[in-house]
């Protein structure tokens, strides 16, 4: 039986970093500076809240994308791609999930 030698997944590897960090954008971003506009820092509870959602969102869904299409590369490493889609998945849903639960 001859083994096939799997090709690098770039498109995996993407789709991993930007989901890390779609998950940083939308779940620890806007948390963090919520202490802030209870302060009276608006600024803050904007680049924090709103920035950072659209940029979560924005990185979530083309990792999305990015991670789909290197499932489907033949003969390459899936593990990154698979891992990439699951976070970039988690980065789109969570913030909706908690904020339906906290009545917002």
């Amino acid at each position: 039986m001859e083994e096939q030698q799997l090709q690098k997944n770039s498109l995996g590897k993407a789709s991993l970093i930007l989901g890390i960090i779609a998950v940083i954008c939308t779940t620890i971003l806007p948390w963090m500076f919520l202490g802030a506009s209870s302060t009276g820092g608006f600024l803050a509870m904007l680049v924090g809240g709103v920035f950072g959602w659209i940029f979560g969102y924005g990185f979530g869904f083309i990792g999305l994308i990015l991670g789909i299409i290197g499932l489907f590369k033949k003969n390459a490493e899936k593990v990154k791609a698979i891992i990439g889609t699951v976070l970039c998945a988690l980065a789109l849903v969570l913030p909706i999930i908690v904020l339906g639960s906290a009545g917002m």
